[in-house]
């Protein structure tokens, strides 16, 4: 596949197609001169050429005017006599008095000028050369001049395409007399001066009446893909007749006869479908034939009409897709408009065109494939869009062969579809040719298309704000034909505010020349962290413990002053710090400071409960050895000690560097035990018992004079006894 790929693109760089271009200058009549360049004919001022009937004109690619003749004089650029530029043996009197041909492999620097006479006369078919390296490029006739080819000839003359080296030509003309067609081929060799006859159809017989050489008038034309011929036989004969034409071994056959009246010109649709004729004896009518009708003569309609005595002699078509009529002896040509249609549709118009000369029986006779009037139309012309193309083209062509100028596309570059699509591969310019082969025949339409890059959309990268925040986007282009922002606005720039804890989608989309480019940036917009770790305070304890979220908020991170990154921090340094904590939601970060002065804590004691006598006085104190700052009672004594006769419960509370402490005792009121050791006595045993608790009672305690701490006590001797009983702890 690779290797006939590249065989194929070889081929075609040998092939010089013929674009419409060529056609762009029309000149004819009595110094008539109109320019197609815009696909609508323009007067032209400077024709030096006056003449009644047949007549020739020629451009090259470009659409630049090459020279233009009457079939005797031969006119350059300039609208001067090429050097040996006259004496050719046609006629301008003749129907079809001269074609031009290029010559094959030339690259249009020579070319040949095929003559008629008129009225079957003795000088026949010839032909000229024109080489256009001579006279500064301005062109001259070299010494092949008036190369004689056959005779006696009608006044009719055309060329065709070769079918297979589409390259060559076919020049065809048609014998006086008998059925005969001449095809001359025309190569890079030059003319091969032995015709191939076709003895086909009607005989062009001799007029009567006067008008013997009256059959010999009329055109012959051939379809744009080179498939038929058709010629218009005046007089005796009166009849159009349209043939198969092979273009590859220049032989016509199967002719079908149309009658008709007088037919002069003819011309073929587009797209080969159609005929027309125009009749010099019935002054106002133009006929059309359906060449795809199963009865073709018995398909003839009337495609339009003249005012009275308007006559339309020569009908042409042009490169915008139109066919033109001659006004015989006026300024203006008719026109059929959609000429691809039926009759009642082809959009017929007389005094279409206003000359600036005077329009008689001829215009400009063109070989056929230069109105094969290849076109393309494209869409998408943005960088990364696909570009579409579609072919404009009337027929159903063979084969088509696309070159997007994108080398670097790579096997991308070529396409053989009718609407291929491409996209390529960077902006700017690019010439992209569009071949179409059509039965042998090729047209190659260029455009230069310029894909326009995008415009550049960069708001830069995604980013975050805190509340309240602010940022100036620039769209990243300020040349833009237009911008239009997400919100509507329509600047070059936007400023968005930050607001609250949420996720913006922003974009901006800019035109320039018809280009569309988006871009958009998502701002994540966060709020800033709440954070209060209280006013300064002093503790009295071993930690104190901070927390920088107490409402258990996701998604914050921490750092305190040591670097840590809980959300709490604990105090066990003793005295007065500072503590700091940064609390970051995002970026967006809230700080806070307290002072904190850690103490050891302190305590009061007042000793263990006590017991009192009723109407004891109690003393009160704390029993630590540490002074504290100040004292407080429970009756709001602020002395160091407190007296009280007065049972209940106490409590002090003491302060030291803001610490306090307290502590609380109670004073028991206890009843005086009971205790009868009796009247004195005399006792006769050896021993006597005293009893100090008859009663058994419990909790008393017992204190003898001696010491003896028993409830009882054994008396042996005479004495005084005494004991002492307490209910105190």
């Amino acid at each position: 596949m690779k290797f006939r790929l590249i065989i194929l693109l070889l081929i075609l760089s040998f092939i010089k197609s013929y674009g419409q271009r060529e056609s762009d200058n029309w000149l004819f009549g009595a110094n008539c001169y109109l320019n197609f360049a815009s696909g609508t004919p323009v007067n032209v001022s400077g024709s030096a050429m006056s003449v009644t009937e047949g007549c020739a004109s020629f451009s090259d690619t470009s659409g630049n005017l090459l020279f233009y003749t009457d079939g005797i004089t031969v006119w350059d650029r300039a609208h001067q006599v090429m050097p040996n530029g006259t004496g050719l043996l046609g006629n301008s009197s003749s129907t079809q008095s001269a074609i031009v041909v290029p010559k094959p492999g030339s690259n249009y620097s020579m070319f040949y000028i095929f003559t008629v006479d008129d009225n079957a006369g003795a000088d026949g078919l010839r032909y000229s050369e024109v080489d256009m390296t001579l006279n500064g490029g301005f062109g001259d006739i070299t010494s092949n001049k008036n190369i004689f080819l056959a005779t006696p000839v009608c006044e009719k003359v055309t060329a065709i395409r070769h079918g297979v080296n589409v390259n060559d030509f076919w020049v065809i003309a048609h014998e006086w007399n008998t059925a005969r067609f001449f095809s001359y081929l025309v190569t890079s060799g030059g003319v091969n001066t032995t015709p191939i006859i076709s003895n086909t159809g009607v005989v062009h017989l001799q007029g009567t009446g006067g008008f013997t050489y009256q059959p010999s008038h009329g055109y012959m034309k051939g379809s744009v893909d080179g498939s038929k011929l058709a010629v218009a036989v005046m007089n005796t004969v009166n009849m159009v007749q349209v043939l198969d034409f092979d273009n590859t071994t220049g032989l016509l056959s199967n002719p079908v006869s149309m009658p008709l009246r007088d037919p002069y010109g003819v011309e073929f649709s587009p797209n080969g479908r159609y005929i027309y004729a125009a009749i010099s004896s019935n002054p106002d009518t133009i006929f059309q034939y359906d060449l795809q009708a199963v009865n073709i003569p018995a398909s003839k309609q009337i495609a339009g009409t003249t005012s009275s005595g308007t006559i339309i002699s020569a009908l042409q078509l042009a490169n915008n897709g139109k066919i033109y009529g001659c006004q015989y002896n006026q300024s203006f040509l008719s026109v059929i408009n959609n000429p691809d249609t039926i009759a009642s549709a082809c959009g017929f118009a007389v005094n279409a065109v206003a000359l600036t000369g005077s329009c008689k029986q001829g215009l400009p006779n063109f070989f056929v494939s230069l109105f094969l009037n290849a076109d393309y139309t494209y869409a998408d012309t943005c960088f990364n869009d696909g570009t579409t193309f579609n072919l404009v083209y009337a027929g159903t062509p063979d084969s088509v062969f696309w070159d997007f100028d994108d080398p670097l596309s790579g096997a991308l570059n070529f396409s053989n579809g009718i609407n291929p699509q491409h996209t390529f591969v960077a902006s700017g310019q690019y010439d992209v040719s569009c071949i179409v082969y059509d039965l042998g025949i090729s047209d190659t339409v260029t455009k230069t298309i310029t894909i326009n890059a995008l415009p550049i959309a960069n708001l830069g990268n995604d980013t975050t704000l805190c509340d309240g925040q602010s940022i100036q986007l620039n769209a990243g282009n300020t040349t833009a034909d237009s911008y239009l922002w997400n919100n509507s606005t329509n600047n070059d720039s936007l400023l968005f505010t930050a607001s609250g804890q949420t996720q913006n989608i922003l974009w901006v989309e800019l035109t320039d020349d018809g280009c569309v480019n988006r871009d958009s940036i998502t701002i994540s917009s966060y709020i800033y962290p709440s954070i209060n770790l209280g006013i300064d305070t002093t503790v009295c304890g071993s930690n104190y413990l901070l927390d920088a979220n107490p409402a258990g908020t996701a998604g914050y991170t921490y750092l305190w002053q040591n670097s840590s990154t809980g959300s709490t921090f604990n105090v066990t340094t003793a005295g007065q710090n500072t503590y700091f904590v940064e609390v970051n939601n995002n970026s967006c970060k809230s700080y806070d400071t307290i002072q904190v002065t850690l103490n050891a804590p302190i305590s009061a004691d007042l000793g263990s409960d006590i017991f009192v006598c009723p109407g004891d006085t109690s003393v009160l104190f704390e029993q630590s050895a540490t002074a504290f700052n100040s004292y407080l009672w429970s009756n709001n004594a602020i002395t160091t000690t407190l007296t009280t006769t007065t049972t209940g419960l106490f409590w002090l509370e003491v302060t030291l560097n803001g610490c306090t402490a307290r502590d609380s005792i109670e004073i028991n009121a206890l009843n005086a035990p009971i205790v009868n050791l009796g009247i004195d006595t005399t006792v006769c045993e050896p021993s006597y018992t005293l009893n100090a608790n008859p009663s058994s009672t419990t909790g008393l305690t017992f204190l003898w004079q001696d010491g003896a701490t028993t409830s009882t006590y054994n008396v042996t001797i005479t004495d005084l006894y005494i004991v002492t009983v307490s209910n105190a702890a």
